[in-house]
């Protein structure tokens, strides 16, 4: 797990977040190809890892997003009053689809599609983040190459029973032609020299690859499996990205959380995942409309939030997130600047 601040103050930064096994298992999530064991992970998505990754990862990790704005005022910035009315807005449109319909399932399927590229954006924003690790800028063409093509990879999961209508076959043409030219691009720009960008890049291109021929070949259960590693996936890596901002910020002396700096960031992070899943599970078992729409509430946020405060051009959350400061190449000679993201 992520080592305190004390520990990684000690510690020169390198080209990985934290370090080489820390990332590999929760950046990188090696562990995926593991999923595929026959029922570890059951088909109606019913089973004890399903339990435990919806109510103790995948959730938690959407609300700690706002605990996070709350506690942080750095992560508002200029963005407060902006970010209060979205909140204010959303709690209203959520209301006011469930008062006129009675259900909110229209939300749902825009919840679908806007995680489907909250899943992707991120992916690719990590692997930028390996990128200024390395001293260089992740190209443009390899961030939208990643967005629409693990996008359109994840949109398709539901369409499985479409894939030879023409709107699967358009969909399967375009996430095959995206996987290939976001290989390409990749090996075409200079982070394929960053081991630990390749790392990550062939994780998250095997994962994405793997779902996409299990759904083409109508491996049901295959795919299911790859689908619920793609949600741990993003959940994991997305903790572990916020762990690398805590531990940096508090190792350069600043104060973000309620709990005493003394106690580990791991003992902090497990009581809230603990916490955070309990009330969670308690809110779902006595109310069960309002937990679906208290959490459709959070997971907007955190889906527009994110937008807003993990930019890498801002030159504090740059050196936050990578632990370092930020140096890239120019002619040959490295020059101290923050390059837009």
């Amino acid at each position: 797990m992520p080592q305190s601040a004390s520990e990684t103050s000690r510690k020169p930064a390198g080209l990985w977040i934290f370090d080489a096994r820390t990332d590999l298992l929760y950046v990188a999530n090696l562990y995926w190809p593991l999923l595929l064991i026959p029922s570890l992970v059951v088909t109606d998505r019913q089973g004890p890892l399903d339990f435990l990754q919806t109510y103790f990862l995948s959730t938690p990790h959407r609300w700690i997003t706002l605990f996070l704005v709350l506690a942080d005022s750095s992560r508002r910035g200029k963005n407060t009053l902006k970010m209060v009315w979205l909140a204010v807005a959303t709690a209203i449109g959520i209301g006011i689809v469930h008062g006129r319909f009675g259900y909110l399932i229209c939300l749902l399927w825009l919840d679908f599609v806007w995680n489907a590229w909250h899943f992707a954006a991120q992916h690719a924003g990590v692997l930028a983040i390996y990128a200024r690790k390395s001293g260089h800028v992740l190209p443009n063409a390899v961030k939208w190459s990643m967005r629409l093509t693990l996008t359109t990879v994840i949109v398709m999961v539901p369409m499985d029973n479409y894939v030879s209508s023409d709107l699967g076959k358009s969909f399967a043409l375009m996430a095959a032609g995206g996987m290939l030219a976001m290989s390409f691009l990749y090996l075409q720009s200079r982070v394929r020299h960053s081991i630990p960008a390749n790392c990550y890049f062939l994780s998250v291109f095997g994962l994405y690859g793997g779902i996409f021929c299990c759904g083409m070949a109508s491996l049901h259960t295959a795919s299911n499996a790859l689908f619920f590693g793609a949600s741990l996936f993003h959940a994991v890596e997305y903790l572990a990205v916020v762990s690398r901002y805590v531990i940096s910020k508090e190792s350069a002396g600043a104060f973000i959380t309620g709990l005493p700096r003394t106690l580990p960031w791991n003992f902090r992070l497990g009581a809230y995942l603990l916490g955070c899943g309990s009330a969670l599970m308690y809110i779902q078992s006595n109310w069960p409309e309002l937990s679906a729409a208290v959490n459709l509430w959070a997971a907007f946020l955190h889906y527009a939030f994110d937008g807003w405060i993990w930019k890498l051009r801002d030159p504090a959350t740059a050196k936050m997130v990578t632990a370092n400061p930020v140096t890239f190449s120019l002619g040959g000679k490295p020059v101290a600047v923050v390059v837009p993201n």
